[in-house]
C-alpha cells in the first residue's frame, strides 16, 4: 500500500468512526421519536457509515487498497 492509499485509508476510517459515534449518540439520546422518514436516514446513514469504517479497516489490515 503506497502512502497516499494509507492516508485515505486512515482518513475515512477517522471520518466513519467519528459519523458513527455521532449518529448512535444522536439515536441513542433523542428525546422524542423522530419521524418514520428521519428514523430511516439515521439508520441508513449509519449502516453506510459503519460499512465504510469496515472497508477501511479491512484496507488498512491487507495492507493494499483493494488488491
Amino acid at each position: 500500500m503506497d502512502d497516499a492509499s494509507r492516508k485515505r485509508a486512515v482518513r475515512t476510517a477517522l471520518i466513519s468512526g467519528a459519523v458513527s459515534a455521532w449518529l448512535i449518540y444522536d439515536i441513542a439520546t433523542a428525546s422524542e421519536a423522530p419521524g418514520t422518514a428521519l428514523l430511516w436516514l439515521q439508520y441508513g446513514l449509519l449502516a453506510l457509515a459503519l460499512i465504510g469504517l469496515v472497508g477501511s479497516v479491512v484496507m488498512l489490515a491487507r495492507g493494499g487498497a483493494g488488491g
